[in-house]
Order: structure tokens, then C-alpha cells, then sequence
């Protein structure tokens, strides 16, 4: 059920992907990609085998899961929101839309504990949703770094 759940999701994160009318060039949607993924890469592998804090299921099926989440619906999902960050840059749609994403990334994280691929020990939700806030946080200020640096090259190649 596990598997078949990610790899369903998977497919739904990429065809919203390539559907949605995209604000960010492909190299700055590579780059919140990359960023994102070896980030929660390392995080996860942090929280989950160093502090022992989140149990991983060992079944091969469910541990494909586990990786399709961390891996590419995670990313794919931080991409599709920052698209719509920058389409609309209003205050209040951008924490909308930042509400939206958290709702829909601690459902998932609850999904997964219900389908028994993670075991909390000393992780919570909470805990969760600061991880999360705090990605997203990192994130855009990295994300508005190398745009800032774009943009300078950009101006430098013209001259």
C-alpha cells in the first residue's frame, strides 16, 4: 500500500510539475531542487540514523517509499511552491501558499507514519513542522542569493 501510495503521489507532484505555468527559470528550479534534496538528504539521514530519533521500516516495499518521499516528492513540492512564491509575491499569498504547503507535508508525514514507515520515537509532528519551516527558510534565503547573483552576471555579460 506503501509503495503504491509514493509512486502515485510522485506521479501526481511531477505532472503538476510540468502542467503548472512556471515563474523561475529551469536553472533556478534545478538549483531549489538540488538544494532541497541534499539538504533533506542529509537531514533525515541525521535525524534518522545518527540520532535514532525515527524509526525507518527495513521492508523493501515501504523503504521505496521512504525514498520516493524524501527524494523527489519533497523536492518536487518545494519547486511547485516556489513558483507560485514568485508569481504571486504579495505577503499574503506567499504565507498562504506556505500554509498550504506545511498542511500538505505534515499530512504526508502522518500518512507515512500511518502506512508504518516511519516509527516516531522522539520526533513528533511538531518537531516536523519546524524542520519544514526551517527548510523552507533556508531555502528561499539561498534561493534569493543565487538569484541576487544571477541577476548581477546577467547585468556584468550585458556591459
Amino acid at each position: 500500500m506503501g509503495l503504491s501510495s509514493f509512486v502515485f503521489l510522485s506521479f501526481l507532484v511531477i505532472t503538476l510539475f510540468v502542467t503548472m505555468r512556471k515563474s523561475l527559470s529551469v536553472v533556478e528550479n534545478t538549483f531549489v531542487y538540488l538544494l532541497v534534496l541534499i539538504i533533506n538528504i542529509n537531514a533525515t539521514w541525521i535525524i534518522n540514523e545518527e540520532l535514532k530519533l525515527v524509526d525507518v521500516t527495513e521492508k523493501t516495499a515501504p523503504y521505496v517509499g521512504f525514498l520516493l518521499e524524501r527524494s523527489l516528492i519533497i523536492p518536487m513540492f518545494f519547486v511547485i511552491v516556489f513558483n507560485y512564491f514568485y508569481r504571486n509575491i504579495t505577503p499574503r499569498a506567499i504565507m498562504l501558499t506556505g500554509f498550504i504547503f506545511l498542511i500538505f507535508t505534515l499530512l504526508l508525514r502522518k500518512f507515512s507514519n500511518m502506512l508504518n514507515i516511519y516509527q516516531y520515537k522522539q520526533w513528533n509532528l511538531f518537531y516536523e513542522a519546524l524542520y519544514i519551516l526551517g527548510l523552507l527558510l533556508i531555502t528561499f534565503i539561498l534561493h534569493k542569493g543565487f538569484r541576487n547573483l544571477i541577476r548581477k552576471e546577467k547585468r556584468e555579460l550585458l556591459r
